[in-house]
């Protein structure tokens, strides 16, 4: 602020300020030493008959330094001055000093020496001194305020964007519902718009089974028992698909009486496919150790049996069909163990050939046609004249079709049909066997394939399990596909 020279009638105007002061500190000592200490600005001025102010007569040092002036600065102030850095003006001054409205509140700005501009919180009121009007103004810097303010605005704005932009996907609810969804979370639900999500039930996401455990948790929550806690659940994303999730929980916050919660979600979909993938194969290596020790254990005195039936009956003239039939037996002994051979060590490619996957086919439904019939189930085949031919063992998935067939006749005790198609895609043939039974339930499905496990009274659980792996070794893939009363498909996929 420029200010205009001084002149004489400056110092005789300073001077009666300055006598204003002294009288009015002598009458007033008390309040003068309080207004020395207290940490907020003070300012006195001298009204006119007009309710206006004529001059400072006190300060203190923290208007001084709110301001920028000292103390006789201050007091030397015209009131053109003071209104240029803030201190009076109409809108300042405009009905405040009447003496029946009391003091009064506002946010205000000072306008420092230097130029700078100082936020404060003002109160003004007008104070009777003998025959004199004095106005009192306490400045309150909201400098400091002002500044913490900003910088917790800026914390929140930061915490908002490193949630919504997380790479976890993450909610918060109250109770049950959905109040918040970052983009992550939109994505693991399937939505697009967050609108889709607030106001909806976590249960409705989450599948029945664990309804009342999540439930549980929740109330867990509300009686602090653990303010922190994991749980893993199917949930059911808007395209209809069951992923697994992982859920950490925590409470965050009171709102309107309702505690607010942050849970993190994590896909843990492909690692439980993974861990189960892991826990077969563990199976298949426990499986493949077992079925060798037995295989050799069967297989030495297996070979001194048939050597001595076969003595006998070069030395014996009768009874000749009921060696054949032990040699039958043994021969079927020896099958079975090299079964389980087949479990220890996989078929390599060197012993694959050029087969016909239709011709294969014919033949073991040749075989098995009279087990249909018995069964009253009809088997249709549908191939295509330009089928390509695989590379594989014949035998090894001579072994996977009859295992296929004779389970989809088990399936259908009462009847029904058992249609198997082929289909030729570029580099692979595709082969469905799909029979009209009971079907297989969903929580079964998953399982169906690993070792000793089956849905059959007398079965092993060994049956699919050796499919699945003649098919692996042939650089294919087999899936099932079932619905309960609806029947199941098999559908198998080879290289060609």
């Amino acid at each position: 602020m420029r200010r205009e020279p001084r002149g004489n009638q400056f110092l005789t105007d300073l001077n009666k300020v300055r006598e204003a002061k002294t009288l009015w500190l002598k009458d007033h000592p008390l309040f003068a030493e309080i207004v020395n200490y207290v940490s907020e600005g003070v300012i006195l001025l001298r009204l006119d008959s007009k309710e206006r102010p004529l001059s400072v007569i006190m300060v203190n040092d923290v208007i001084c330094r709110q301001t920028g002036y000292d103390q006789d600065e201050m007091l030397g102030l015209t009131r053109q001055e003071m209104a240029a850095i803030g201190l009076t003006g109409p809108d300042l001054e405009s009905g405040v000093w009447v003496p029946d409205q009391g003091g009064k509140y506002c946010d205000w700005t000072l306008l420092h020496k230097r130029g700078s501009s100082v936020q404060v919180h003002l109160y003004r009121k007008r104070i009777e001194w003998k025959t004199q009007k004095v106005a009192l103004i306490i400045t309150h810097d909201l400098t400091e305020r002002r500044r913490i303010e900003n910088t917790l605005n800026e914390r929140e704005r930061r915490y908002q964007q490193m949630i919504k932009l997380s790479p976890e996907p993450i909610i918060f609810h109250s109770e049950e519902i959905i109040i918040y969804s970052n983009d992550a979370a939109l994505r693991l639900f399937g939505v697009e718009q967050e609108s889709e999500l607030l106001g909806k039930s976590l249960i409705d996401y989450i599948h029945p089974d664990y309804h009342e455990r999540v439930r549980e948790q929740i109330n867990a929550f509300h009686s602090n028992e653990d303010p922190f806690q994991y749980i893993e659940y199917p949930m059911l994303r808007k395209d209809g698909e069951w992923i697994e999730i992982e859920a950490s929980s925590t409470g965050v916050f009171q709102y309107s009486e309702h505690p607010i919660f942050q849970s993190v979600l994590r896909n843990i979909t492909d690692r439980k496919r993974r861990e189960r993938l892991l826990r077969q194969s563990d199976k298949l290596s426990a499986v493949g150790q077992l079925a060798a020790g037995i295989a050799h254990e069967i297989r030495n005195p297996l070979t001194a049996l048939k050597g001595f039936v076969q003595l006998l009956k070069s030395k014996s003239a009768d009874n000749h069909h009921y060696f054949d039939i032990m040699l039958s037996e043994l021969e079927r002994i020896n099958y079975i163990v090299g079964e389980f051979i087949l479990i220890a060590k996989p078929p390599q490619d060197k012993e694959f050939e050029y087969r016909s996957a239709a011709n294969m086919i014919a033949d073991i439904v040749t075989v098995l046609d009279s087990q249909a019939i018995l069964n009253n189930v009809e088997i249709c085949g549908h191939f295509p004249d330009d089928l390509p031919m695989v590379l594989c063992d014949e035998h090894q998935l001579k072994q996977v079709f009859v295992n296929l067939v004779k389970n989809a006749i088990e399936a259908m005790p009462e009847g029904g049909l058992l249609l198997i198609t082929g289909e030729s895609e570029e580099g692979f043939i595709r082969l469905r066997f799909s029979d009209s039974g009971k079907g297989i339930e969903k929580d079964q499905l998953p399982r169906i394939g690993e070792p000793f496990y089956t849905t059959k009274e007398k079965g092993s659980g060994l049956g699919l399990m050796i499919c699945n792996q003649i098919i692996e070794n042939h650089k294919g893939r087999l899936r099932i596909e079932s619905s309960p009363g609806l029947g199941t498909t098999v559908e198998i996929e080879l290289p060609v």
